[in-house]
């Protein structure tokens, strides 16, 4: 991925899963979302708002929808 940020394998991961990741590591420990969110910007940077909501209260949440339909 450093070598080729857009490689369409990891796009179309990250396009489909970036929902289901941020919503299953919604529920880690603090420490473990801190490294999850780091590492995940870091691979899929488009999606980086879906993440940064790891760290966000449930109960303030709205659902996450796939903007591609």
């Amino acid at each position: 991925n450093r070598l080729n940020p857009t490689t369409y394998i990891m796009r179309l991961f990250f396009d489909a899963k970036s929902n289901e990741i941020s919503s299953l590591y919604s529920e880690a420990f603090q420490d473990e979302k801190s490294r999850i969110i780091k590492l995940l910007t870091e691979l899929d940077p488009s999606n980086m708002n879906k993440y940064n909501r790891i760290n966000e209260d449930k109960s303030k949440r709205t659902p996450l929808t796939n903007s591609r339909f």
